[in-house]
């Protein structure tokens, strides 16, 4: 029997080691992008837990606020008002001078409703010469 030898030309095996090499660097590049696509996930991740954190915390400033304006006393206590006095520096209606009036005066009617206008605890209420004082 006879064995035919294979003989390969020095440009045989060079284009074969030069496809060896470049199959090589293509599995590197492959597996390269693998770690960075895991990378880029990751960091997806830690930003989505970032935001979460981030609305929770616009979410309690947001009810915080609506807390806040809940207790600003906006509105009229009563379905008809009419001011009697103001606020502000007037002359005492018996002793006639002058002197500082520290809320307003409102008339309303018989049986009126009175609302609260906005939301709290009364904590103290007393007769202030002759009025309720809240």
């Amino acid at each position: 029997m006879n064995k035919k030898e294979n003989t390969y030309t020095y440009d045989q095996v060079a284009a074969v080691l030069i496809i060896i090499g470049l199959v090589s660097l293509w599995l590197a590049t492959i597996w390269n992008m693998e770690k960075r696509i895991e990378g880029l996930q990751k960091d997806l991740e830690t930003q989505e837990q970032h935001y979460e954190c981030f609305l929770d915390s616009l979410n309690d400033q947001i009810d915080l606020l609506e807390t806040t304006f809940d207790s600003i006393p906006i509105g009229s206590p009563l379905d008809t008002i009419v001011l009697q006095d103001d606020y502000g520096v007037r002359k005492h209606p018996i002793f006639g001078s002058y002197q500082m009036h520290s809320g307003v005066d409102m008339i309303d009617t018989w049986h009126d409703t009175v609302y609260a206008t906005a939301s709290g605890i009364v904590r103290f209420a007393s007769w202030n010469y002759g009025m309720v004082d809240v």
